[in-house]
């Protein structure tokens, strides 16, 4: 028996998957706070090296950000357990390095990209759909095929 490909994820196909997965949620915000010094610095976040961290995972396994949320089986899939990325990773280097498996358009990349910045920087979910929704649109990027690398597609 032969294993099929995943289907092609599309921008719409991102954007519905992340809105039906946080339904309910939208007002949520669990952004993490990038500066020691800023007034809503959650230690909670930080390393040993004094970066802030991404949680796609919870400890319980759970899963955590708005890109964990809305591609939770495919990270459980590849073995992402708490604190195995880091902010200065970004979900670019999820993309390539984790999900390699997840056929991505550039245009789905690019609003992925735009969600996570938004939510790390403070908007509640529905805000950083919103604003990755509009910047993905001025963008011209190719929503026909899978984009390859994540770093390119930006």
């Amino acid at each position: 028996m032969t294993e099929t490909a995943p289907a092609l994820l599309t921008f719409a196909d991102v954007v519905t998957r992340v809105e039906q997965r946080t339904e309910g949620r939208l007002d949520y915000v669990n952004a993490v706070k990038l500066a020691p010094g800023h007034p809503d610095y959650d230690e909670e976040y930080g390393d040993d090296q004094g970066y802030a961290t991404c949680r796609y995972v919870n400890e319980d396994g759970s899963p955590s950000c708005i890109v964990g949320v809305a591609f939770a089986e495919e990270i459980a899939a590849a073995g992402i357990t708490f604190g195995a990325a880091r902010n200065t990773d970004g979900i670019l280097a999820l993309l390539r390095y984790e999900l390699t498996d997840l056929p991505l358009t550039a245009k789905a990349i690019s609003f992925l990209f735009n969600l996570q910045n938004a939510q790390d920087n403070g908007a509640t979910w529905g805000e950083a759909i919103t604003t990755a929704k509009e910047a993905a649109d001025r963008r011209d990027r190719d929503d026909t095929r899978p984009a390859g690398d994540p770093y390119e597609a930006l």
